[in-house]
């Protein structure tokens, strides 16, 4: 089965987005998939963060990153906001909150995807 592919190009103005890591060198930029086969990646380049998940196509807009740097957090179309918190180097956390009610829709683990 092919599954759309949703694009959203979003830039950041802030310097801290230049580092790509926090200080503990946790990483955003890759692929992160849980148990379902559900995924997001996450590039940098150019001061932006580009977002690419898998399945129906949807607008994805980066919102903000913590200070730390450990909380990322994105909209989905007007339906969620996700907040992805490290929870270790190969594992964040999905926390989606469903719009307009603003309740915990569902949460889960992602593990990053090694390429080989």
């Amino acid at each position: 089965m092919i599954r759309s592919i949703a694009f959203a190009a979003v830039c950041l103005l802030t310097s801290s987005c230049s580092t790509f890591h926090t200080a503990d060198g946790y990483h955003w930029v890759g692929r992160w998939a849980d148990d379902t086969g559900y995924f997001l990646d996450v590039r940098h380049s150019g001061g932006c963060y580009r977002l690419t998940r898998s399945g129906n196509p949807a607008q994805l807009e980066f919102l903000d990153l913590s200070d730390d740097e450990r909380r990322f957090r994105y909209r989905e179309d007007d339906a969620f906001i996700h907040t992805l918190t490290v929870v270790s180097r190969d594992v964040i956390h999905d926390e989606w909150l469903e719009l307009p009610a603003k309740t915990i829709w569902r949460t889960n683990d992602m593990h990053r995807v090694l390429r080989r």
